[in-house]
């Protein structure tokens, strides 16, 4: 067998030859699962990531014959896999509550929103949860409310944190009409999180959601206000003096086709930034969803990109529903349980790669970290109790480093060959290139395909 693999590779072998190789995949590393204690969670429907920590919300208990209070879960990277490192409940958490709705993660904290708590006399007012790793465990630190907490505020619909500094969204407080919205500002100082201010721009008036999704900016905060038809996006800065408004941008005056941008989410990486705008339509399509790119420009940001998903459109896909953003990548996730990869090639945004995994909700949440996705899944049924998953991909393929060149001269021959079959003789996965954790005829093949393409 492995002979006749040598001979069939040395008279295929192209010695040489030096072309573009084609790109590959992104590859499959792991598939997180839920807490076998509490099934049915719809584990994925946040996704937070941080370093070599993930933390991912569970909050849907409330929708099954026997519901279960939300939860959270934790994972730290080894060095090798995604272990779990700390479950994330409470006795006071309650099915309704929603908890593990919106989450965060920096360094040894994390936040878990309960949009649908209860307190202070009110319905549905909401909560925030922190949470501190101890050197073992995860404990709780804290509750934080609003203290001008009224019912239906859902305080905790959105969350985010770097370092010290916190921003939690109210979008369905009322303090400038109807569902006009809000966002708190809190700071961690060493024990504890402390309120800094409650912020709301003047140009916000009802139903316009302010706070309904929510970015960290190195020191700046960013904050939607989705419905508003005039300005959508507003950044506000620490002036020392208190948190002002520095920048407010009309997002539908850069694309009128869009419906509601901001939604579902903002990601910000470096010098772009995603909104997600999963209900956009175009007439008869409806719901088919969008993403709108923008580019730093100074001080502000500037229309770079739509997104939308690919041809032939299809109703409610809610293309947009997640966003993340890397250092040169970007993850959109839809309804429909489709996630979709672009990289930036120097020209815009082009996509790259898509998941597709019906009836799974793939891509209800999604997150990037370096060069790894994770995609949130509430509807897998992997395990038993069918409670949710993310799975993580590799976005370094090892085809974009010329991965059948084995001497490393940038020179694809007949050593490297040879080198392929001492690997693949021996049993060894770096011969592996299918990425199935096995070797067979197919990984020559792949291998032959590269070696064929030349190295870029």
């Amino acid at each position: 067998m492995n002979a006749r693999i040598g001979i069939f590779l040395l008279g295929t072998a192209i010695s040489g030859s030096v072309v573009l190789a084609q790109p590959c995949g992104p590859v499959f590393a792991d598939k997180l699962l839920e807490s076998p204690t509490n099934p049915l969670q719809h584990l994925g429907d946040s996704i937070a990531v941080s370093g070599d920590l993930m933390i991912a919300g569970a909050p849907n208990g409330l929708f099954h014959a026997n519901p279960q209070p939300g939860s959270a879960t934790v994972y730290r990277f080894d060095g090798t896999a995604w272990i779990h490192d700390g479950f994330l409940q409470g006795p006071d958490i309650l099915a309704s509550d929603l908890f593990g709705d919106a989450v965060a993660i920096d360094g040894d904290r994390a936040l878990v929103g309960s949009p649908l708590d209860n307190h202070s006399s009110a319905n549905d007012p909401g909560s925030v949860y922190a949470y501190r790793f101890d050197g073992t465990d995860w404990v709780r630190e804290s509750r934080l409310w609003a203290s001008d907490a009224q019912s239906g505020d859902e305080f905790g619909h959105a969350v985010a944190m770097s370092g010290n500094l916190a921003v939690i969204g109210a979008p369905y407080d009322d303090d400038q009409g109807n569902l006009s919205g809000s966002a708190y500002i809190y700071q961690h100082n060493g024990t504890s999180w402390e309120f800094v201010t409650k912020i709301i721009p003047p140009q916000v008036d009802a139903f316009d959601r302010f706070g309904s999704a929510v970015a960290i900016d190195g020191d700046r905060v960013l904050v939607t206000a989705p419905v508003s038809t005039t300005q959508s996006l507003f950044t506000y800065e620490d002036s020392g003096s208190g948190w002002a408004l520095v920048d407010a941008i009309n997002i539908r005056g850069l694309d009128s086709s869009l419906t509601n941008p901001g939604e579902s989410g903002i990601a910000v990486s470096g010098d772009h930034l995603v909104l997600g705008a999963e209900q956009s339509s175009s007439d008869p399509v409806f719901n088919h969803g969008a993403a709108i790119v923008l580019e730093r420009d100074g001080s502000s940001w500037s229309y770079q990109q739509t997104l939308h998903p690919p041809a032939p459109l299809s109703e409610d896909t809610f293309f947009g529903i997640s966003v993340a953003a890397g250092p040169a990548s970007l993850l959109i996730g839809s309804g429909n349980g489709t996630a979709y990869l672009y990289r930036d090639n120097g020209a815009g945004w082009a996509l790259d790669y898509d998941w597709a995994a019906a009836g799974t909700f793939l891509g209800w949440a999604v997150a990037i970290q370096d060069d790894t996705a994770f995609l949130g899944a509430i509807g897998d049924s992997t395990s038993e109790t069918a409670g949710g998953a993310v799975s993580v991909y590799d976005l370094n393929c090892p085809s974009q480093e010329c991965a059948a060149d084995f001497t490393g001269d940038g020179l694809l021959d007949i050593f490297d060959v040879f080198a392929f079959l001492d690997l693949f003789n021996a049993g060894d996965l770096g011969a592996d290139f299918t990425g199935d954790g096995s070797l067979d005829v197919f990984d020559v093949f792949a291998f032959l395909d590269l070696f064929n393409a030349g190295c870029p």
